[in-house]
């Protein structure tokens, strides 16, 4: 129970009721843990008052936003902080970014950006519902990492509340606080390691990313917190850069007779330089899970891909060009140009995730594990012929999707989850998958993160050295471990 004295201090409510702490006990994840209660904020010396009594008692405190996570990030045993009731504000809409809250909605602040001609460009696919401080704590991507990057990409400056209750502003322009300035030598002497061991692929959530942090003899230290999952501080405001909303959109939807013929096409199409190209879901089904195909899996491989800009004469010659490259490969394309055509085909690819999850087949789900996988594009041809081998060797019928023109595949096997060798299989499958990610030098996570299920697999990842450093990083920001434990580390 809280103290008096603290109690006195909180203007937020602390809910210890079994029904408060069944709600936060679970998320998007195929986890369930029970927090001690659950803080409901109303403002920051709330946070600093919380953090400043965990610490003192040694207690876990873990940041939560829409709990849209996909393995197990909100979760704790702890005290869940639950930014997403106050913490909700737009503060400010500049020229060339914007001032939010971490519980700002996605799809809230897209609409108010919308009114200026502006956007935030990572948009996955939760983006009804998940929180920024969620993004940032997930690095989250979506369709059109291919062209705009992820959330690491977008962030300028960061207000952190630490473990201990202290708080700091941290950004390129100033002064770096002890934290982060005791980070950077420990940077520079190993960025011979670092670049060694970091993946050759356009995203990643894997680990901390202390690849981003020194570029062109400039340190943003802000970026440590992007996917860090809550592990370093908490996070009360956000500065995120903007960019201007492309006037047009042309899509061409191609469908290939199996899938070797898309893989192959791959490079042709990226070489058309696309701003997304989108594999919606397919895969191998049994009879008896057959009536999902009308719910969103298709009978061949279809992508899309999307070409955006400022001259539609321009992007109608693009697609044209990609069209006709493909004709020999593709059994079918359609190019689509008008916003509601394109509106309606993006809805069907953003709802792949839902119609996935709930995939089932009496005792059988569609578990995630491997579902967020990354590889350079190149090695394609190589990597998911090897996935779908795996599947062939443990008998599993299994359903893909994701965003192939980055490389980044999501894919889930449906397990039976009642039987006896199911973790046993889940486990062979995650270390199969995952040797042979490294051996590619890919991310097994490109945009979902670590969270409770993949921390374990991040030192088979990045190697014992980098790992090493993951250590020494977590002890720097939080030396009592009391930030979100069990995560990254």
């Amino acid at each position: 129970m809280i103290d008096d004295d603290l109690m006195r201090k909180l203007r937020g409510k602390v809910h210890t009721d079994e029904w408060t702490r069944l709600i936060n006990s679970v998320d998007a994840s195929h986890f369930q843990i029970n927090p001690s209660m659950v803080f409901v904020p109303e403002d920051v010396s709330d946070v600093t008052n919380m953090c400043q009594y965990a610490h003192e008692r040694n207690i876990p405190l873990t940041a939560r936003g829409g709990g849209t996570g996909l393995l197990g990030q909100a979760l704790t045993q702890g005290i869940v902080v639950d930014i997403s009731r106050h913490f909700n504000r737009i503060i400010e809409i500049g020229e060339r970014d914007v001032l939010v809250e971490p519980g700002v909605v996605k799809a809230v602040l897209d609409k108010a950006l919308k009114k200026k001609g502006k956007f935030l460009p990572p948009d996955p696919s939760s983006s009804n519902f998940c929180t920024l401080g969620g993004m940032i704590a997930n690095n989250s991507s979506g369709a059109h990492t291919l062209r705009y990057g992820s959330t690491i990409d977008y962030l300028e400056e960061l207000d952190v509340v630490y473990s201990d209750g202290s708080m700091s502003t941290v950004g390129p322009s100033i002064p770096p606080d002890h934290r982060c300035g005791s980070l950077l030598p420990m940077i520079l002497s190993e960025l011979g390691l670092i670049a060694a061991s970091y993946p050759n692929t356009s995203k990643n959530s894997s680990g901390f990313r202390l690849d981003a942090l020194v570029r062109n003899r400039s340190y943003y230290p802000q970026r440590v917190f992007a996917g860090a999952e809550g592990t370093l501080g908490i996070i009360t405001k956000a500065k995120l850069r903007t960019v201007e909303i492309p006037q047009f959109e042309i899509l061409l939807v191609c469908e290939f007779q199996d899938l070797t013929c898309l893989l192959v096409s791959i490079p042709r199409i990226l070489s058309f330089h696309p701003s997304a190209v989108e594999l919606l879901s397919f895969g191998r089904l049994s009879s008896g899970q057959l009536q999902h195909n009308e719910k969103g899996l298709t009978d061949f491989p279809t992508i899309y891909v999307e070409f955006s800009g400022e001259s539609l004469t321009t992007l109608e010659q693009r697609a044209d060009l990609c069209r006709s490259a493909l004709r020999q490969s593709c059994i079918s394309s359609e190019v689509l140009s008008d916003r509601a055509s394109c509106n309606a085909a993006w809805n069907e690819r953003r709802n792949s995730l839902n119609h996935i999850l709930r995939f089932s087949d009496g005792s059988k789900k569609a578990i995630g594990i491997i579902e967020d996988t990354i590889v350079n594009p190149s090695l394609l041809e190589e990597y998911i012929p090897f996935i779908q081998g795996i599947y062939n060797r443990y008998k599993l019928d299994y359903v893909m999707y994701g965003h192939i023109g980055n490389g980044n595949i999501h894919t889930r096997p449906l397990i039976d989850a009642q039987s006896t060798m199911a973790v046993e299989i889940i486990e062979h499958l995650a270390h199969d998958v995952f040797s042979k990610v490294r051996e590619l030098r890919g991310s097994i996570s490109a945009e979902h993160g670590d969270g409770l299920a993949r921390s374990r697999y991040i030192k088979q990842m990045f190697g014992a050295d980098v790992y090493w450093l993951f250590v020494q990083i977590k002890k720097i920001f939080d030396k009592k471990n009391i930030m979100n434990p069990g995560k990254k580390v």
